[in-house]
């Protein structure tokens, strides 16, 4: 602020309106932006102010509808509406405040432990198993013993536990450094249920294009992400971050659209990122047209420094063939309309997903579309048989 103020003359004999930016997760109350509050007060300057972007400012987030929770399954989702609809999320929510874990609720409506700690829920879970008396038991599932068609046993290597029902969590086939190793499909397998080939979900993306390479380790934060099949057809679109690696790319919203491309034997699948979804095209080309104007003796590499990451600054130019030493006043318009082309739509090809084993869930398991042939007649049946988890044919993205 400072330096700001020494400079507050100068804009108000030249009618100069200067802005300060705020981006997430700079807040209004923090100690930099209130001194920038205080010297604006104290001069009473005209030409000083601040631009937030409220686009990106996080607002106040509640714990997802079962409405929102359904619609955020990509499929199949009707099989969880009767769970749904006898456990809400708001009651999850409820059952681990009453444990004592505060709860957060970020972007995409995803939930999470305040303290960013997964080992939070599973000691809430512990300590509430140890207040009902219930035994923990660590052993190996190897097996179903099945009778008259009735789950009647659990087979692990430590000996048989009989059962009148059974519970499957064993998780899909992701993350098997977790114990997760896929086992589950096949006790399910054994009990008649069908099986779909399992998948990954909430995973990387790999592509073919050189320059997530030559951007390897950049972060994009505030970027809208557009994924379109062969046709043109949008099959996601979502604000949020993601991450440029050496196979492709990642982060949240990225691993978010992984779970809506379904078909990548069949179709082909392109990402589409908006650099500047805060500003119409209009706006942005506006704002080209007053970067290049206050810095026509530049070259474009320097000029884009405003506008972009340093890594992907020659990634951009070049696709928008673009001169890196190209003086900002010698672009012509073309130039300039295939920059703002670039920034608005940079396009990734995809050529698939990472490995199973790097999946945040999977998709496929047990077919749920299917009519399950139980009657609340008979609650000892074989179809009594509970699936849950990641390894049923679900992906739950709330």
């Amino acid at each position: 602020p400072e330096v700001i103020e020494m400079a507050l003359p100068i804009a108000a004999d030249n009618d100069i309106k200067m802005c300060f930016e705020i981006h997430s997760p700079m807040r209004i109350r923090s100690e930099f932006i209130q001194r920038h509050l205080e010297m604006i007060e104290r001069t009473g300057t005209k030409n000083y102010g601040f631009m937030p972007d409220w686009g990106i400012f996080p607002l106040p987030k509640k714990i997802p509808t079962p409405e929102e929770a359904l619609a955020a399954t990509p499929r199949n989702s009707r099989f969880l509406f009767s769970a749904m609809s006898r456990t809400t999320p708001a009651d999850v929510e409820r059952f681990f405040t009453d444990l004592g874990v505060k709860l957060k609720v970020e972007r995409g409506n995803r939930v999470f432990p305040a303290s960013d700690k997964a080992a939070d829920i599973i000691d809430a879970l512990f300590f509430e198993l140890r207040r009902l008396k219930v035994p923990v038991i660590q052993a190996r599932a190897t097996g179903l013993n099945i009778e008259e068609g009735k789950v009647t046993a659990l087979v692990t290597d430590q000996g048989e536990f009989p059962c009148r029902t059974l519970i499957l969590a064993t998780g899909g086939a992701s993350y098997p450094a977790t114990g997760s190793t896929g086992d589950g499909y096949d006790l399910a397998h054994r009990a008649g249920h069908t099986i779909v080939q399992p998948a990954p979900s909430l995973v990387p993306l790999e592509s073919p294009d050189p320059c997530c390479g030559q951007m390897q380790g950049l972060a994009l934060k505030n970027v809208v992400l557009t994924v379109k099949n062969r046709k043109g057809k949008i099959v996601y679109r979502e604000l949020g971050e993601l991450l440029f690696t050496h196979f492709g790319l990642s982060g949240p919203l990225v691993l978010s659209a992984s779970a809506h491309m379904r078909s990548f034997d069949k179709d082909q699948y392109t990402c589409v990122i908006d650099l500047k979804p805060a500003l119409e095209e209009s706006a942005l080309d506006a704002r080209l047209v007053r970067e290049l104007t206050a810095n026509a003796n530049r070259d474009m590499a320097n000029v884009m420094g405003t506008l972009l990451p340093r890594l992907m600054i020659p990634v951009v130019l070049q696709r928008a063939e673009v001169p890196s030493d190209r003086k900002a006043h010698d672009l012509t318009k073309g130039e300039r309309r295939r920059l703002l082309e670039t920034l608005k739509g940079f396009r990734i090809p995809v050529s698939g997903p990472r490995p199973i084993a790097e999946a945040i869930i999977t998709a496929g398991g047990v077919k749920v579309t299917i009519e399950i042939p139980f009657t609340y007649s008979e609650p000892d049946s074989l179809w009594e048989l509970e699936q849950m988890d990641d390894w049923s044919d679900l992906d739950e993205l709330w």
